[in-house]
């Protein structure tokens, strides 16, 4: 009977804290509010930017049934995770990026049980084995950085669109692996970010860049490769790894609790050597064909 008392108690705590977090979730971005005269789309809506895209990013995420039932199938898990989530970010220079990305991978393997996700990968092998390198995936949903990071034994970090900086646990997760939000808008901002990741790169750290600039909204079609985010590799003069996600859009972006698939395909990467002399453009036509294809094959 103890036992049992004590794993009941164990529950509510982490409901309790749970709604706690989603209350302090939903208060901080209202907080957060700024009025803008700026049209944005998410998702099939077009929206007035009369608020923050924070509370957007919110009313998506309570739409979603796979990820509440993440957290309550994790109910006992969740608190823990979320206040070690919290420690890291605050506390990002006392842990190794080795210490960063398990816990990360940690939160990824509760959240794919949960939620009826497994993932299916092949290529590891066209992974270099030297640090050093930039993963260029399409770009489905908001899933896509789990499933990479899950798949990966290198730790790695991601840039990330700017209207992603203050949305809670994406701000923890960015902060954990040291990453960069780009602003696209801002020529400026942007090629500071760019030079700022190449020196990172030339520094054997990997990163993550979606060369789409956003998600595809559209399943597994992909979307126009921008050819300027391929400048980073080439001034660091790294690898160039190519991802292909697929269904990675149908475990946040889709209403469903049915058991899904996620695919993550490596593909052979592409040396200095062999881009040295192609326009950023072709490089960028390149990565779609080799992803492109993938996809198709496995769908």
């Amino acid at each position: 009977m103890l036992i049992l008392a004590k794993a009941a108690m164990a529950i509510m705590l982490g409901f309790v804290i749970s709604l706690v977090f989603g209350f302090f979730f939903v208060t901080f971005a209202k907080k957060r509010n700024v009025r803008q005269n700026v049209s944005h789309t998410v998702g099939e809506r077009h929206i007035k930017k009369d608020g923050t895209i924070a509370l957007v990013y919110i009313k998506e995420v309570i739409e979603m049934k796979r990820i509440l039932f993440m957290i309550l199938k994790n109910i006992i898990h969740v608190p823990g995770m979320l206040i070690r989530l919290l420690h890291y970010a605050a506390n990002v220079d006392k842990y190794t990026e080795e210490e960063r990305n398990q816990l990360l991978r940690e939160i990824v393997g509760y959240a794919n049980r949960g939620g009826n996700v497994t993932i299916k990968v092949t290529g590891r092998e066209n992974i270099p084995d030297e640090n050093g390198f930039i993963m260029y995936p399409n770009h489905q949903g908001m899933y896509d950085v789990l499933a990479i990071i899950d798949c990966l034994p290198n730790p790695v970090s991601v840039v990330y669109k700017i209207e992603l900086k203050d949305i809670p646990f994406i701000k923890q997760i960015a902060k954990c692996v040291k990453g960069f939000f780009i602003d696209r808008d801002d020529v400026r901002q942007s090629m500071k970010v760019i030079m700022e990741v190449a020196q990172e790169v030339q520094k054997k750290r990997n990163y993550i860049i979606f060369p789409e600039g956003t998600r595809s909204k559209n399943g597994n079609n992909v979307g126009e490769f921008k050819g300027g985010s391929f400048k980073a590799a080439t001034k660091a003069k790294c690898p160039i790894v190519p991802v292909a996600l697929v269904d990675s859009f149908k475990p946040f972006d889709s209403n469903s609790l049915k058991p899904v698939e996620v695919q993550v395909h490596f593909l052979e990467p592409l040396y200095y050597e062999e881009y040295k002399d192609m326009k950023t453009v072709e490089i960028a036509e390149e990565v779609r064909r080799r992803i492109e294809e993938t996809i198709k094959k496995n769908i």
